[in-house]
């Protein structure tokens, strides 16, 4: 980090884009860095992002948390309602739906 002229947590976070307190919880492990950190830092740093997710722990192929789209935010409370009911029904299948025809 010296190398790129980051001596304390808060350059390292204006440098990645995150807010001091989470460069200090990243590197102290008590957070486990979003899946577009990871490409950040790793933009940031000049290095693959499969070696930045090695190093997080956040090995290729471990599925990254599930963000819905910012367009999702323009939703009805009861579309929202509707869309959390259709992900507790494909959690229940285990992600496996039978379709029927008849």
């Amino acid at each position: 980090m010296v190398r790129h002229g980051i001596r304390t947590h808060r350059e390292l976070g204006e440098f990645i884009g995150v807010a001091p307190a989470t460069a200090t919880r990243l590197l102290h492990g008590e957070r486990v860095p979003k899946e577009e950190t990871l490409q950040r830092i790793a933009d940031r740093f000049d290095i693959e992002i499969t070696t930045i997710r090695e190093l997080a722990e956040r090995p290729l192929g471990e599925p990254s948390p599930f963000v819905l789209p910012r367009e999702f935010d323009q939703l009805t409370p009861e579309q929202r309602d509707a869309v959390r009911q259709m992900c507790r029904v494909l959690l229940r299948s285990g992600g496996h739906r039978r379709v029927t025809r008849s």
